[in-house]
């Protein structure tokens, strides 16, 4: 409790233009706007004008698609939680027990677009424990506020008319989701409220388009004949006219004038052709408040391939990551504050965010690659099922990486050779260097020279054959048995190259 000369201020009432001292209401801040005919509530808005549907519905549904789980932070470990672990992951894998998730998150992210609030009633078990939410409309809802506390008290107006009833719900149980609003913290503001002289254009625009359909009328056609025709004759040229080709049902007749009548179009005015362009703008201009990019409502007057691919990405990144997480907060405030403080909701968007499967396929290879994601990981990040083997549950990385600074590890085979893995028939010792004699071995390592030029050239060529080294030298050996020693100086000298390169 806050006192400005001795009057009690609740806490709320500093971030109001107008600051309000003793027991208040709020009710929904503007809620209808100003049309040229009539007087429409934000509802009819979204009935009626398309392009504010469209960024609505796009931005609703990539909410509503998205997975929410309940997440516990304890220490250095992050845990999904499961609802049979916690009364929280229940409620939020079935938030509504009247509607399913899908809908629910539909109808509160679509309502909080239009009416730029949403509210939540919270109903407990006999433990005092949240088991279900029911949306309660922001147009029906007023907030009181107690001036000592700052607490407040919903009220739902249920009913019309003579017939209504108020429905009280105290102050943590309900969930307000509520945006920006520059009057205070009591109500959220609609983004239509910015729009106003947009959408009042856009209908003016859409009713003189129906209007130009409806009535043939711009006039587009100017009928002219040499005769002189009084009241009587023009009104009946105007109404055979009309009969036959005015309207959008009468477009594309056979035209047929007699009497030496003759019609001339009337091409577009500047004026008119600026009101195509008008439109274009509102579209542009409403894309902009609810900060949607007109190629994700389909308009590609302006894309490429290039920026569609850019925008779609950006989309969750940019656009609708702080409105997922302005819910999220509300429910870690409001309804996580009855269950265990660690626990958080989130909304899952890896399957949107992660690219396309051609960027994944190469990321999760080079994860696996470098050490960072064992191969199973990177099934899992693909989409595909675990292969049930442990090799696959092993991190893998590459043994010839060295540490800088410090020199390449190389590893040399000192005294006799054991039998030849390979099954390739060793030549009778020639000249040795006395080495120490590996246990079970019957021949020892001769001492190289320098290679003939015809095994130089004979392993160059089974190399250029699309053969490794030690492919080429197995197949010089099996087909030269007498040249070992000389085939295995030119593999010496092939690898010392390859080394350099």
């Amino acid at each position: 409790m806050l006192l400005a000369n001795g009057l009690q201020i609740a806490p709320q009432a500093l971030a109001e233009v107008t600051p309000q001292l003793a027991e208040s209401y709020w009710y929904q801040d503007g809620g209808a706007l100003q049309l040229e005919h009539t007087y429409a509530l934000y509802g009819e808005i979204y009935r009626s004008e398309p392009w504010v549907a469209a960024v609505v519905n796009k931005r609703a549904d990539a909410i509503a698609r998205l997975p929410m789980h309940v997440w516990s932070d304890d220490g250095p470990t992050r845990l999904q939680v499961t609802p049979a672990e916690s009364g929280y992951a229940k409620l939020i894998a079935q938030p509504c027990y009247y509607l399913d998730s899908y809908t629910f998150w539909s109808w509160v992210a679509t309502t909080y677009d239009i009416y730029g609030e949403t509210y939540l009633a919270i109903v407990f078990d006999d433990n005092g424990i949240p088991v279900t939410l029911m949306p309660m409309h922001p147009s029906r809802v007023a907030v009181r506020r107690d001036p000592d506390t700052g607490k407040h008290e919903y009220l739902f107006m249920a009913g019309n008319a003579l017939g209504t009833g108020l429905v009280k719900f105290g102050d943590g149980e309900v969930v307000p989701i509520r945006s920006y609003n520059p009057a205070g913290t009591e109500r959220g503001l609609s983004k239509m409220e910015p729009l106003r002289s947009t959408i009042f254009a856009e209908d003016s625009s859409r009713t003189a388009d129906a209007a130009m359909k409806t009535n043939g009328g711009r006039p587009n056609v100017v009928l002219s004949t040499d005769k002189v025709l009084g009241p009587d004759g023009k009104k009946r040229l105007r109404d055979s006219w009309n009969q036959a080709h005015a309207g959008s049902s009468n477009a594309g007749k056979a035209l047929v004038l007699e009497d030496g009548v003759t019609a001339s179009p009337v091409q577009l005015t500047s004026v008119e052709l600026q009101m195509i362009e008008a439109r274009h703008l509102n579209r542009e201009e409403i894309c902009a408040v609810y900060d949607v990019a007109p190629p994700m409502v389909h308009d590609l007057t302006r894309a490429t391939f290039s920026n569609i691919a850019s925008q779609m990405r950006a989309f969750y990144r940019d656009t609708m990551a702080p409105v997922i997480e302005r819910f999220e907060s509300a429910f870690d405030f409001y309804v996580g504050q009855f269950f265990d403080p660690k626990l958080a909701v989130r909304f899952d968007d890896a399957d949107v965010t992660r690219g396309d499967f051609e960027q994944r396929a190469t990321s999760a290879q080079a994860l696996v690659v470098i050490g960072a994601l064992t191969p199973n990981e990177a099934r899992e990040l693909m989409g595909f099922g675990r292969f049930k083997d442990a090799k696959a549950d092993k991190l893998y990385a590459n043994s010839a990486q060295q540490p800088l600074g410090e020199p390449t590890e190389q590893i040399r085979l000192t005294g006799e050779v054991l039998n030849d893995p390979d099954g390739i028939a060793v030549a009778p010792p020639g000249p040795t260097t006395d080495v120490p004699a590996i246990a079970g071995g019957t021949h020892q390592i001769p001492q190289l020279t320098a290679p003939s030029a015809k095994a130089v050239r004979d392993l160059k060529a089974e190399v250029g054959r699309g053969k490794s080294i030690a492919e080429a030298a197995r197949a010089l050996a099996q087909k030269s048995p007498d040249d070992l020693n000389d085939i295995a100086a030119a593999v010496l000298m092939a690898m010392a190259e390859q080394r350099k390169k």
